[in-house]
C-alpha cells in the first residue's frame, strides 16, 4: 500500500529504524499525501464510504489540511487549542481525521481527565460541522477497542 508502510521493522545500515515503528505523522502524510493526488471518486469518496456504510458522504472537491490547529470554542473553560492530524473539508462536509497506530487515544486531556482525546475532537468539531451539515449526520470512527 505504502512505501513508508514497507519501511517499518527496516534499519539502515548503521542500524538505526528508517522509520519509527509507530509514526503515525510519518504514514499520515504519506498516505493522504498520496491520495490527495487522485480524483476523489478514486480514494477518498469510496473510503468514507466503506468506514460510514453510507452513500451519502462524497464530495467532488475535498481539500486536505494536516495538523491544522482548531480554535478553542466559545464556552469551553480550561482547555486550550487542540491539533487534528487530518481535516477534511468540502462545500457540505468537514471530516476530523484521529491516526492512530500501536496506541489507543489519550484516555483524559491535560487539563479535564474526564475528557479523552476523541470527546475533545468532537467537541471541537461540533460548532465547525453546524456550520456545514446538521448534527445528525454526524459519526465518530474508531476501532472497536476504542469504543
Amino acid at each position: 500500500m505504502s512505501l513508508i508502510l514497507d519501511l517499518r521493522g527496516r534499519l539502515s545500515h548503521a542500524g538505526i529504524p528508517l522509520v519509527h515503528p509507530t509514526s503515525e505523522h510519518v504514514v499520515l502524510a504519506n498516505v493522504f499525501g498520496i491520495i490527495k493526488n487522485f480524483s476523489p471518486d478514486v480514494a477518498i469518496n469510496p473510503w468514507l464510504q466503506s468506514v460510514t456504510k453510507t452513500e451519502d458522504l462524497c464530495a467532488n472537491r475535498w481539500s486536505l489540511c494536516f495538523w491544522e490547529k482548531q480554535e478553542r470554542p466559545i464556552g469551553i473553560l480550561g482547555e486550550g487549542n487542540t491539533e487534528v492530524d487530518l481535516v477534511l473539508k468540502s462545500d457540505d462536509w468537514i471530516v476530523f481525521v484521529e491516526v492512530k497506530m500501536d496506541a489507543e487515544a489519550s484516555q483524559n486531556t491535560k487539563n479535564d481527565p474526564e475528557r479523552n482525546q476523541l470527546v475533545r475532537n468532537l467537541v471541537f468539531a461540533v460548532p465547525r460541522m453546524r456550520k456545514k451539515v446538521s448534527l445528525s449526520s454526524m459519526s465518530l470512527l474508531t476501532s472497536p477497542s476504542q469504543i
